[in-house]
């Protein structure tokens, strides 16, 4: 029989998988959801002429992501309080300038316990695109992922699945060992 791993440790493992590129913050809360960690990406990209003296152009994109493990069964109203959550964070998160181009929001919840169908049906629904200042200050996605790690499965909007690699990585060395 095989053994399912304790979520706590499932989150450790993950924080490790996302230490090296991201800048992870264990614990923490993001409005009024308790999170496991918290994990910050940020790159610039800028483009010269002649000398860095003479910038032609600069763009700031950022990933960002909110782990939840919390103790109840995942329900609909815990994806709804983790999704205006998020929404409440964009100006804490995203920088107010004209070079900003992009900032994905991905909330993971990890969970043993079974995901209803209901939820399912929701999670694959949730997706929230946002254009701050009709553009010109860059967008806003925002994605809700969940991990049933009692099924190894993993449910998400289809357009969001490129944000989570790791979770499809941390699950393939798993089934592996």
């Amino acid at each position: 029989m095989e053994r399912v791993k304790d979520v706590q440790t499932v989150v450790h493992e993950l924080a490790n998988i996302y230490v090296p590129f991201f800048d992870v913050e264990r614990g923490g809360k993001i409005g009024s959801t308790n999170l496991a960690f918290s994990a910050v990406y940020n790159r610039r990209d800028e483009r010269y002429m002649f000398t860095k003296k003479i910038k032609v152009w600069g763009v700031d994109n950022q990933q960002i992501v909110f782990v939840a493990a919390p103790e109840l069964q995942v329900s609909e109203e815990y994806v709804d309080q983790l999704m205006t959550d998020m929404i409440h964070s964009i100006k804490e998160y995203v920088p107010q300038h004209g070079e900003h181009m992009s900032t994905v929001f991905t909330g993971i919840i990890i969970t043993n316990r079974s995901v209803t169908s209901e939820v399912i049906r929701t999670i694959e629904k949730v997706r929230r695109l946002k254009f701050l200042k009709f553009g010109t200050q860059g967008w806003v996605e925002m994605y809700i992922a969940i991990l049933d790690h009692s099924t190894k499965e993993i449910y998400m909007h289809k357009k969001g699945k490129i944000f989570i690699e790791p979770l499809y990585h941390y699950l393939k060395e798993e089934e592996k060992a």
